[in-house]
């Protein structure tokens, strides 16, 4: 399998480096998460977990979370903007089945981790993939003065 980028994780941080890839470019990606269901974290936190800030300062560019603030009402009135657990998580779904995925560009590899060098291993199957990374950024390997190794200015 080849792609421009491959993606560890599919949580709130990785989905919005995705969400601009789309936006900005043509670049194909894989989304390698050892989880069964974007969202990250929010797969494991407790059912009463709440945002604990604005709705409108969370989730990605293309989409918003949370219920529209009518012009008069307060950034930090929390009435409808504290989205639930449960709120959050349908978000990341409906982003990568109604979005992301629809665009072609985008494969996602749940249940299963990046184990280096383009190497996927399934958690549940054990089989392993090889992906060809056409551009040598990966998410979370910066290299000095924390540029991306490839990047013109390092």
């Amino acid at each position: 399998m080849q792609t421009d980028y491959l993606i560890s994780g599919a949580g709130a941080t990785a989905l919005s480096f995705l969400d601009v890839l789309l936006a900005e470019t043509d670049a194909t990606v894989v989304i390698v998460d050892r989880r069964d269901a974007p969202g990250g974290h929010w797969n494991d936190a407790y059912p009463f977990v709440r945002l604990h800030q604005s709705a409108s300062f969370y989730g990605v560019n293309s989409k918003h979370l949370g219920a529209r603030r009518s012009p008069g009402q307060d950034c930090l009135d929390p009435k409808f903007e504290l989205s639930t657990k449960s709120e959050i998580l349908h978000y990341f779904h409906d982003l990568m089945k109604n979005t992301y995925l629809p665009t072609g560009r985008v494969t996602y590899l749940r249940n299963s981790e990046h184990l280096g060098g383009g190497r996927v291993r399934h958690l549940n199957t054990g089989q392993e993939t090889q992906i060809d990374v056409k551009k040598d950024r990966e998410r979370g390997h910066m290299g000095q003065h924390g540029q991306h190794p490839g990047h013109p200015h390092t």
